[in-house]
């Protein structure tokens, strides 16, 4: 990544954008390595002093105010972090979507016939065992109900096994 300017990048790869989005999309207020201890009621944890660049200070605060913190954080639901803009603007993303994979696909035919052309031997990816393995992991992975196909679920723990439950009318 090359610097333009102050503050500028300029991104030559696809991974240096993805790299740069994620440093700001998907991390929390406050990482795990910045907290050192949790004890009696208090919440243990350093943070950076603004002021004085690479300086960093220690601070403790009651477990509840700690929660009260980190939650100002957290966004209402419906709102979101990330919002779209150009093909993937929601007015017109489906129509976008699909027309960005003809042209793709046109595109890849050329390429193909240009490759044809030239004598070279032309690979096709097909689909392969594991792609059968992704596809069943990533539909185990979702979180709807199996029953109904709606609603959010998330694993809360494992239940034990415990006696029976005994009507107490007999």
């Amino acid at each position: 990544m090359a610097i333009l300017g102050v503050g500028r990048y300029s991104f030559a790869h696809p991974e240096k954008v993805l790299e740069y989005l994620s440093r700001y999309v998907f991390r929390i207020a406050i990482s795990d390595r910045r907290i050192e201890k949790v004890e009696n009621g208090m919440v243990h944890f350093t943070i950076k002093d603004k002021k004085r660049k690479g300086i960093y200070h220690k601070m403790k605060l009651e477990i509840d105010e700690f929660i009260r913190r980190f939650l100002l954080h957290v966004l209402p639901q419906g709102f979101f972090k990330v919002r779209y803009y150009g093909i993937f603007a929601n007015t017109c993303r489906k129509g976008n979507i699909v027309k960005a994979k003809e042209l793709l696909a046109e595109e890849k035919s050329e390429q193909v016939r240009e490759a044809i052309e030239d004598g070279k031997q032309v690979w096709e990816k097909r689909d392969t065992v594991w792609t059968k393995i992704m596809d069943d992991i990533k539909n185990h992975m979702k979180h709807n109900c199996p029953v109904c196909n709606n609603g959010r679920m998330r694993f809360v723990g494992l239940v034990s096994e415990s006696p029976p439950v005994c009507s107490p009318f007999g």
